[in-house]
């Protein structure tokens, strides 16, 4: 039925829909939900609110979150709310901090630089020696510890 320009359905240079489009997805509403369940402190989970947002519940519970830190403060002490050292016990001792330390690979690489050259600049230049092209400022903390860790060594003979 081609007459009058008319094209037929059928037609092989008729124009179809582009298959390469990606249809458009709409992504999911997130909720600010805790399960208790999953809270792992008895006296938190058991003070837990499940119609109250997680910041809404911190601050009952005598926490809050710092924003800007991530990291949890605690608000002022009220009679309602449970002490912080219940939620939270405090440990008995905290230990030292362990003694940074330098492994083998990176002595041998260390001493080569430092009978090489005396600047920290030229050791960073050196692509022979420092073969993990360290910054000036790696060579030079690396620098400090090794030496730190020589002077301990030699301070317990």
């Amino acid at each position: 039925a081609e007459y009058m320009g008319e094209r037929s359905i059928t037609q092989p240079n008729m124009v179809k829909k582009s298959k390469s489009r990606r249809p458009v997805s709409r992504r999911s509403k997130q909720y600010n939900y805790v399960n208790p369940s999953k809270i792992k402190n008895p006296i938190v989970r058991g003070q837990w609110d499940k119609s109250l947002t997680v910041t809404a519940n911190y601050k009952r519970l005598g926490l809050l979150v710092n924003e800007t830190t991530k990291k949890m403060d605690l608000d002022r002490p009220d009679e309602n709310k449970p002490e912080i050292t219940d939620i939270f016990p405090l440990p008995e001792s905290i230990p030292p901090p362990r003694a940074k330390r330098v492994n083998e690979e990176e002595v041998r690489i260390l001493k080569a630089l430092d009978k090489k050259h005396r600047t920290i600049q030229k050791m960073a230049a050196d692509v022979k020696i420092n073969i993990y092209q360290w910054t000036p400022a790696q060579i030079q903390h690396k620098m400090e510890t090794w030496k730190m860790s020589e002077f301990e060594a030699n301070q317990q003979q």
